[in-house]
């Protein structure tokens, strides 16, 4: 889950049932489209600021 007013993702880990929140690296990124790979990396395209990002 991405929050625009707030930078931030929001990651649910299934098996532990824990959340982790990520400070993105740019205001207003506008996350639309992301995908985890299978290392982990959380891949996001930042529609506002027209960027591709990750957080590892």
């Amino acid at each position: 889950m991405s929050e625009i007013q707030t930078d931030s993702v929001i990651m649910l880990d299934p098996r532990t049932e824990k959340m982790r929140i990520f400070k993105l690296p740019n205001k207003d990124t506008g996350v639309r489209k992301a995908a985890i790979d299978a290392d982990g990396r959380y891949w996001y395209v930042g529609s506002h600021v027209g960027r591709l990002g990750v957080i590892e």
